[in-house]
């Protein structure tokens, strides 16, 4: 059996084992437990204001943190906390605290001074770390730059599997004031430094962080722009090519009328599609070891993601999309899972368009795509996506009947918008020119090759 075989295998049954129930059980666990290490948080940082940190009245918290933590990294492997708003989250379970009692959202309000939004412990701390860690986030906050000033600190204390993150806000459903949506390119440039981060987390061999990928993923759907972004200032190839992937995928599965939470599972597992290649393969004896190669990659991938302990839907979703996103939807050993299938026709299209890739026209990458409809690609989804996509697919040349050029930028925003989407005008010297909604403007006279 080989390593394909064998993932899929286990991906079976670990899907077997969250639908018989586990996970609710394992959740209870985490929520009881992410509860004590907040309390017991709070209740050090309450004992700086008095006591020095070798002081014995830290001892008996200290201990219970020591104690606490390594429970649920047995449980869960590396552990993420996050605040977001009032609410604090524990490897995506929300921890249940009542609001009024001392010490909830303020773990919050001490990270946030901080500039910090969430903290990932990738490997349980002894006692001494504990006191370092607590004594760091007592200090007052730097006056520039606060969250690096805190990671110099705890990385200065020998606490290097401590990695900090930003503030985040993110829109759950039926709440009420959330934030207001922030530009695309905003959100595109934020991506780039989350893929990144969390690819070099992954070669370090540390655990997976889903939590800062699914409020990217749950941003982008609030703002509900779908103009692709074209280039990301500082955004290395992969991250720009991962991003585009991840705004296809979700434009073909709102398409389809999935769901809020599903849109984010499939956002979530378009970002981590590629993953694999953050995977080490050789190297031993001090060497890093290199990336693995095309046919090894998804596997590779799968395996990473694996490494998050527990057992939950989304978990499970992402596994699979990145096992068989590169397997044709009329593969003799089965069909591949309903987010892989999305992904593989996102992936592909953009890369027979960027210019890293096959540099084709969005309308000659189509026709070509089309060749492969029902057998690498599902028929219906393929038609979704061009349906999705327009007469004019983003990045297409066109010149309209009063002779302006232009580029169009935007997707299929309705039937009736079907062949007249957003544009950019094209100047003289080829720069950019102003926006136009081809609704509004000349008709189109004729795709410019």
């Amino acid at each position: 059996m080989d390593d394909l075989e064998q993932a899929q295998e286990s991906l079976s049954k670990a899907l077997d084992r969250a639908r018989a129930g586990e996970d609710k059980e394992l959740a209870g666990q985490v929520r009881d437990g992410g509860e004590r290490f907040v309390r017991l948080v709070q209740a050090s940082l309450r004992l700086t204001r008095t006591h020095a940190l070798d002081n014995h009245a830290f001892d008996d918290p200290v201990g219970q943190l020591e104690t606490t933590i390594q429970s649920l990294y047995t449980l869960l492997g590396a552990l993420h906390i996050v605040a977001v708003e009032d609410q604090i989250y524990l490897n995506d379970v929300r921890i249940r605290l009542d609001e009024q009692a001392e010490g909830a959202p303020s773990l919050g309000m001490d990270l946030r001074r901080h500039g910090v939004g969430g903290v990932s412990f990738h490997q349980p701390l002894q006692e001494a770390g504990w006191r370092a860690f607590i004594g760091a986030l007592a200090t007052a906050p730097a006056s520039s730059q606060p969250r690096l000033a805190l990671q110099a600190r705890i990385n200065a204390a020998g606490l290097a599997t401590v990695e900090l993150f930003g503030v985040f806000r993110f829109h759950v459903a039926g709440e009420e004031g959330a934030a207001l949506p922030r530009a695309a390119s905003a959100i595109a440039s934020q991506a780039v430094g989350v893929l990144e981060s969390s690819c070099e987390n992954l070669s370090m061999n540390r655990l997976p962080n889903p939590l800062p990928v699914r409020r990217l993923v749950a941003e982008m759907l609030k703002a509900g722009s779908d103009a692709p972004v074209e280039e990301i200032p500082g955004a290395s190839a992969y991250s720009t090519h991962t991003w585009r992937v991840t705004q296809l995928s979700v434009l073909l599965g709102k398409s389809l009328g999935l769901s809020e939470a599903d849109l984010q599972d499939l956002g979530v597992s378009a970002m981590f599609h590629d993953v694999g290649y953050a995977a080490r393969e050789g190297g031993g004896d001090g060497e890093a070891g290199f990336a693995p190669p095309f046919e090894r990659h998804s596997a590779a991938g799968a395996r990473l993601i694996l490494k998050q302990r527990g057992f939950h839907e989304a978990k499970i979703r992402r596994a699979l999309c990145c096992l068989e996103h590169h397997v044709d939807y009329n593969d003799e050993r089965g069909r591949p899972s309903l987010l892989a299938r999305i992904v593989r026709i996102a992936e592909d299209f953009d890369n027979m368009v960027r210019p890293g890739g096959m540099a084709l026209s969005p309308a000659l990458a189509l026709r070509q795509m089309q060749a492969g409809s029902g057998t690498r690609y599902d028929p219906l989804l393929f038609q979704a996506f061009v349906n999705a996509m327009g007469a004019f697919p983003p990045g297409t040349r066109l010149e309209l009947a009063d002779g302006t050029r232009v580029m169009s930028a935007g997707f299929a925003r309705s039937p009736e918008t079907f062949g007249t989407p957003t544009a950019w005008a094209i100047n003289a010297d080829g720069s950019r020119g102003v926006w136009l909604d081809l609704a509004e403007s000349a008709a189109v006279k004729r795709v410019v090759l």
